[in-house]
């Protein structure tokens, strides 16, 4: 199942919390790039919060960048993103 179904599934599903690992991912392009923006606008609806987990310099860069900032926050580790965003749920 393609990875824009499957977030969006469960998102309908009520959970708004998501972690997208691109740490396995060996190509990034537009579409993507299209995906977790739209990905990042339906959590945000809901008030959630999305973190992208990618230990690729490139991808990191492209994400980091200014335009994408607002939208998730990126992570260098699966770990460090559950974390962020497990204290994001229980404050």
């Amino acid at each position: 199942m393609p990875l824009q179904t499957e977030i969006l599934k469960r998102a309908r599903l009520g959970n708004y919390k998501v972690i997208v690992d691109l740490s396995r991912t060996r190509f990034l392009d537009g579409k993507g790039l299209a995906c977790l923006i739209e990905i990042s606008e339906i959590v945000r609806l809901h008030e959630g919060k999305i973190g992208i987990v990618s230990n690729n310099d490139l991808y990191t860069r492209i994400l980091k960048f200014e335009k994408f900032h607002d939208l998730f926050t990126v992570f260098d580790s699966l770990t460090e993103a559950t974390f962020t965003l497990a204290e994001f749920v229980n404050p």
